[in-house]
């Protein structure tokens, strides 16, 4: 028997198989098909092998529905037998327009959707008119975030179709937000300081978004955008919206997102202030984004994403033992001192750094805040915190980290590591210190202690305070139940 011959019927026994693996094996190799817009298709050739299933059997039921992507490239199909039918799922995170298209050489499609999140709950068909079917759920009629199906089948149940392409097209289609109409500054909607972020959209390519504000006093300030998706623009005006701004911003912020942080010499003074927002293009919409105006106060916590490799590991360690999503983990954090100051722990050892540097070196900056903690007892985390001017950085527990994600599980392994006993001998307590364990023991000698919860792989080695405090990390701070974050 010839080694192609063998390598057919090889294929031929998988119950996987496509019909362009077996091409391949006749015909060497044969270049991704295309569809009528010139973008790849994921899955097997036209139905050179007439009745054999597609790569994506077994899928004839809502359980056993594969993945669409939903930015309209195209997947393969066949109806291999007449009762086939084939079911695909997709995912939307927010309000959306959507088409959903079958096209072919021949064949007539019946297309159903089910949802959002239930399987069972039909919400729109079409038969094709006697061709390829299609969905268009768009303006009043488009789709809610969710978990929707799509059912196909032959229209009649009495023919296979020998191949067909399915694909799944969505663009966002925001409704307008709580706060229009606020095009204009005489439309500005208030913000409050400190009132954590407003939820908004751009709901139209020609939206424009403004907000105001007062300060009592003069504050550092902090005013961002975020979002899943999209690209703001944001400008800070004075008590005159007709005057020049007195700050701009693109993409400073998170991804594409938008950052204004006054500090220090550049803090700003009690008014009133306005605040515009629009999509940076003024050619797309945006879903949905948050705004909000910070002013900072004394012993605020700013969690950090650093841009290095170093931070990258730390975050990684922090997904790991916690189960946070990489993406909301942080590697970084610092206090908030005035006068547009932060005091942290580097591996250079405790410093005052300006606030805009602590931002520039970021990726993503959180505020954090103790909102059930007074004035004097800010004043006395920042005391505290400032006490520790001169102390170095605590490499010993960074080892003691790495020792738990490498040994995740396994207390006793970690508590009888080298790692763990450099700590024990060199860096306990507060002789040596990270820069979570400084805003922890401020805040615990400030009398306000931060409730936090430890990697589950350090939690049974120790239940000391001691021990606890030394190894807060910067996500354990984000996850604590006392404190609140402020920013977008």
């Amino acid at each position: 028997m010839s080694k192609r011959r063998l390598a057919i019927e090889q294929l031929e026994d998988r119950r996987m198989m496509s019909s362009a693996t077996v091409a391949s094996a006749l015909l060497g190799t044969i270049p991704a098909p295309r569809d009528d817009h010139g973008v790849a298709i994921s899955g097997p050739m036209p139905g050179m092998f007439f009745g054999l299933p597609d790569l994506y059997e077994p899928d004839n039921s809502a359980a056993s529905a594969n993945p669409i992507a939903t930015n309209g490239r195209a997947q393969r199909h066949t109806i291999h037998q007449p009762n086939d039918q084939d079911w695909v799922r997709f995912t939307l995170s927010e309000r959306s327009n959507v088409s959903i298209v079958t096209r072919g050489r021949a064949g007539n499609t019946e297309l159903t959707l089910f949802g959002p999140d239930d399987p069972s709950a039909a919400i729109a068909s079409s038969d094709g008119n006697g061709g390829f079917a299609r969905l268009d759920l768009r303006g009043p009629n488009a789709l809610e975030p969710g978990e929707y199906y799509v059912r196909v089948r032959e229209y009649q149940q009495d023919a296979r179709i020998a191949s067909y392409q399915i694909s799944v097209k969505a663009t966002a289609a925001p409704l307008p937000d709580a706060y229009e109409s606020d095009d204009t500054p005489a439309l500005a909607q208030p913000i409050v300081v400190n009132g954590g972020p407003q939820t908004r959209t751009i709901h139209a390519v020609n939206d424009v978004d403004w907000a105001t504000f007062q300060l009592d006093a003069m504050a550092d300030v902090v005013i961002e955008t975020r979002g899943r998706s999209g690209d703001t623009r944001l400008w800070l005006y004075g008590a005159n919206p007709n005057t020049p701004p007195i700050a701009f911003d693109n993409n400073s912020g998170v991804g594409n997102f938008s950052l204004i942080v006054r500090a220090g010499a550049k803090a700003l003074p009690a008014g009133v202030y306005y605040v515009k927002v629009d999509e940076a293009g003024q050619n797309a919409v945006i879903g949905q984004y948050t705004l909000s105006v910070t002013a900072l106060q004394q012993g605020d916590i700013l969690l950090t994403q650093g841009k290095d490799g170093f931070a990258k590991g730390i975050r990684l360690g922090e997904s790991l033992e916690l189960g946070v999503p990489f993406a909301e983990t942080f590697s970084h954090a610092a206090i908030y001192v005035g006068g547009g100051r932060v005091a942290e722990m580097l591996t250079s050892g405790f410093a005052v750094t300006p606030l805009a540097k602590r931002y520039a070196e970021s990726f993503r900056v959180d505020i954090l805040r103790d909102r059930s903690i007074d004035e004097p007892t800010r004043a006395a985390v920042v005391d505290a915190a400032m006490s520790y001017a001169g102390t170095p950085y605590g490499f010993a527990q960074l080892s003691v980290f790495t020792a738990a994600v490498l040994a995740p599980g396994q207390p006793e392994a970690v508590k009888n590591s080298g790692a763990y006993a450099v700590y024990k001998t060199r860096s306990a307590g507060t002789q040596r210190m990270i820069c979570s364990e400084l805003v922890a023991v401020a805040y615990d000698e400030a009398l306000a202690p931060i409730q936090v919860t430890l990697w589950p792989t350090l939690a049974p080695i120790s239940s000391e305070k001691e021990f606890r405090m030394d190894f807060t990390s910067p996500t354990m701070l984000a996850l604590s139940p006392d404190l609140t974050r402020l920013n977008a």
